[in-house]
């Protein structure tokens, strides 16, 4: 039976995505496309939204366009433009899906559309309870938003295998259990009874998952950035 946790808890992290950045450039090494693609399933998310509501397109338009955006940067290198010294990687998608739009809006030609697709596919993600509930809002807030959900969807992700590979699973249950349980959230004698462990243990389980979570949130935030001394001010800013 799980016991409370020790002081050495999973610390490998995935491919950093500054890597995959800086590989998805045309001048990178010859799997290029496929560090691009890489980008293309983290990030569709946050581009997804913001064409949804920042553009007020309807969903399957949205879903048309997210993979049109995507489709064209690895067909014809958009992201050569991204100059890793310059500025944040947010900024750049951000510019370049306002570009991509402005260019759609201007053409106003469904049927150029769909020449070609990224190799993924856009989920549903109109029940996933995400959707920004006042249409009115900046685009730059709708997409800074979705990128925040986005961040901590991977990071919890990422973590859920971390912990079932170092064979803490209850750490992590417990996590899942409470802090990501919806309202009203179970208490920690009905968590502790569930997963067979002693009341005390909850309070270290949760404190170490929530430690461990905030260093991979920071070590994909940190990937980002051009200059790792933003860190702090990047993760103030999009998690207050």
């Amino acid at each position: 039976m799980p016991g409370k946790d020790t002081d050495t808890e999973p610390s490998v992290f995935p491919p950093t995505r500054w890597s995959i950045v800086r590989d998805a450039r045309p001048s990178g090494p010859q799997d290029s496309r496929l560090a691009l693609e890489r980008l293309a399933e983290a990030y569709w998310g946050p581009v997804y939204w913001l064409i949804r509501r920042g553009w007020r397109e309807e969903s399957e338009d949205a879903k048309d366009l997210t993979q049109d955006f995507f489709a064209r940067l690895l067909e014809r290198g958009g992201i050569e433009g991204f100059e890793p010294e310059k500025g944040r990687f947010r900024s750049f998608l951000f510019a370049a899906v306002k570009h991509f739009m402005l260019q759609h809006r201007r053409d106003d030609s469904r049927q150029k559309r769909g020449g070609g697709r990224v190799p993924f596919a856009i989920q549903d993600l109109e029940g996933r309870g995400l959707e920004p509930a006042d249409p009115r809002r900046a685009p730059e807030e709708v997409f800074q938003e979705e990128w925040v959900a986005s961040l901590l969807r991977q990071s919890v992700g990422e973590l859920r295998e971390e912990y079932r590979l170092a064979g803490k699973e209850a750490s992590f249950r417990t996590f899942e259990m409470y802090d990501l349980a919806e309202e009203p959230r179970p208490t920690y004698a009905e968590i502790a009874a569930r997963l067979h462990l002693a009341e005390h243990d909850i309070h270290n389980h949760l404190v170490n998952v929530r430690r461990r979570l905030k260093e991979v949130l920071r070590a994909h935030v940190r990937e980002t950035l051009a200059d790792p001394a933003d860190l702090d001010d990047e993760m103030r800013l999009l998690f207050g």
